[in-house]
């Protein structure tokens, strides 16, 4: 072997080797990226099961307030029924005997009874109570407000809410002035 051909089979050699490591290496990429490829696609997959759990919970928080709004409504409208059952066993007998005098005992119930009213009104204008639940206190009301007796107290007692003037217009136009 002369040293020419001894240095064409060290030449040959090195491209085998640097062939040989061009193969490892673009293996070794090969591998190096499969394993972004994957590490990216459970990426992908515990974003996608992030969202969807987010969803989920979106959902159910919602469903759970919308639970609790309700429960509210109907705690809300007991007590009111409660306060309202209270107020009318209380009332004078002479109220319910078509006699339309307003003494203190009588006028002491109707501040109560239009307190309760105002307070309705106002849980109703803020959507605070159910329209099912507003319409049975609406005609109530009206039907309330059309004794005469409660008419006239309405008439001594209107005054001390004129700071709620949207109340005094709402509990004016319940009563039928054509009785």
């Amino acid at each position: 072997m002369t040293w020419l051909g001894g240095l064409k089979v060290f030449v040959r050699l090195g491209f085998n080797v640097i062939k040989c490591f061009n193969t490892i290496t673009s293996f070794s990429w090969v591998l190096m990226s499969l394993s972004v490829l994957i590490q990216l696609l459970m990426l992908i997959a515990s974003t996608a099961a992030i969202i969807v759990s987010a969803c989920m919970s979106r959902k159910s928080i919602l469903a759970s307030l919308k639970m609790v709004k309700e429960q509210n409504q109907i705690q809300m409208f007991a007590e009111y029924t409660k306060r309202f059952q209270e107020i009318i066993m209380n009332m004078p007998k002479s109220v319910y005997e078509d006699c339309d005098e307003v003494n203190d005992d009588v006028l002491r119930y109707m501040q109560l009874y239009f307190n309760l009213c105002s307070e309705e009104f106002d849980l109703w204008t803020k959507d605070a109570i159910s329209p099912d639940v507003w319409e049975k206190w609406l005609s109530g009301i009206k039907l309330t407000m059309n004794r005469p007796v409660y008419r006239k107290a309405w008439s001594l007692e209107k005054e001390n809410y004129s700071m709620n003037t949207v109340f005094v217009e709402f509990l004016d136009a319940c009563i039928d002035n054509k009785k």
